[in-house]
C-alpha cells in the first residue's frame, strides 16, 4: 500500500487513489490495465466522430446489428479498471450497452451507419450531447481492443 502522495504508480489499495490518478494523463492506458475515459468536452470536439469512424471502419468487422452484443462481450470480459473523467471507478459489468446505444428507440442502429459515413469527412458541427453516451462506449471498446489507437482518437 502506498503512502499518501508518494506513489510512483497508481495502485488500487493506495490511501490517496484519487490524487494519484489525477497525476496521470486523462487518456493514457498503462501496463496494469487501467482505462481512463475522456471528459464530455474532449468527446465533443469536431474531429472525434471523424477519427472514431475511421478506427471503427478499419478495426471492427462487425455489422451494426451485432455491434451491441459484440461490445457487451468485449467490455464485460475486460479484467482491468475503468475510470471516468471525474476519477470514479466504473464497474464495466454494470454497463448496459443496449441501453447506452438506445437499441429500443433505433432497432436498426442507423446511427452507426451515420457515424461510419463521417470517415470520409470531418463533420462541420460538434457532436450532440445525445451522441456522447455512444461515443463513450465505443471509446471504451477501442481502448480495450487497441489502447494505442484509442490514445490517438482525441
Amino acid at each position: 500500500m502506498g503512502e499518501k502522495g508518494n506513489c510512483s504508480r497508481v495502485c488500487v489499495s493506495c490511501v490517496s487513489f484519487n490524487s494519484c490518478i489525477k497525476r496521470l494523463a486523462v487518456n493514457d492506458n498503462d501496463a496494469v490495465g487501467i482505462i481512463y475515459l475522456p471528459s464530455d468536452n474532449r468527446l465533443r470536439q469536431r474531429h472525434v466522430p471523424h477519427r472514431l469512424a475511421l478506427v471503427l471502419s478499419n478495426l471492427l468487422n462487425v455489422s451494426r446489428h451485432s455491434l451491441p452484443d459484440f461490445a457487451s462481450e468485449v467490455i464485460w470480459s475486460y479484467q482491468g479498471l475503468v475510470i471516468d473523467a471525474g476519477g470514479k471507478r466504473i464497474d464495466q459489468t454494470e454497463i448496459d450497452v443496449w441501453d447506452e446505444f438506445d437499441v429500443e428507440a433505433d432497432v436498426g442502429l442507423r446511427w452507426y451507419d451515420d457515424l461510419l459515413a463521417w470517415r470520409d469527412a470531418e463533420p462541420k458541427l460538434r457532436p450532440r450531447s445525445s451522441q456522447l453516451r455512444r461515443f463513450r462506449i465505443l471509446f471504451l471498446l477501442i481502448s480495450i481492443m487497441n489502447p494505442r489507437v484509442a490514445a490517438r482518437l482525441l
